[in-house]
Parts: C-alpha cells; structure tokens; sequence
C-alpha cells in the first residue's frame, strides 16, 4: 500500500521538528551557575536534581559511615562532589582555559 506525499511529507516534518526540539533542550546541566546552587550538607537527591545522575561515582560503606565521591562530565568541565553520610562536604568546579 502507498501512502500519499502529503502524509509522508507532514510525518519527515513532524519527527524533524521532535528531534531539534529535542536536541535544543538538552542543554547542558555542567556548569558555573548549577554548580554554584550546590551547598555544603545537601543531600545526593537534591544535587542530582540540580545536575542529573553523576557521570562516575566511587563510594564506601562501613558501619556509621558512608562516602561518595561524584563526578558529572561534560566537554573540559567537570563538577566533583564529595558526600559522607549522603551530604556534601566538598565540592570543586573546574574547566582548564576559562
């Protein structure tokens, strides 16, 4: 069965548009201004609503500690997040050139 140009034409169009929207919200959550909304004794839960889901993480368990280092990546820029107990305690923004 062949579908008429028209339709065809509308859904090209229709996934085009999808797909630059898409790409156009995608802005990256690495930066200066995000990092800044980071603060000392936030919990993991409120820096990845700032941030997304870390890049890496490396963490540590033992009885009455935890640790987690936090790592989000884009390009040159990287945001590092210490937690212990599941709250930051450090955190370090770095972009080589700027």
């Amino acid at each position: 069965m062949k579908f008429p140009p028209a339709p065809l034409l509308c859904r090209a169009l229709l996934v085009g548009l999808l797909i630059i929207g898409l790409v156009g919200c995608s802005g990256s959550k690495i930066t200066k201004d995000n990092f800044d909304q980071i603060k000392l004794g936030m919990t993991q839960e409120e820096v990845q609503a700032i941030l997304g889901p870390p890049t890496e993480a490396s963490g540590l368990e033992i009885p009455m500690f935890s640790g987690t280092m936090s790592k989000w990546v884009r390009g040159n820029a990287v945001i590092s997040v210490q937690f212990v107990n599941g709250k930051v305690v450090a955190k370090e923004f770095s972009k080589p050139g700027k």
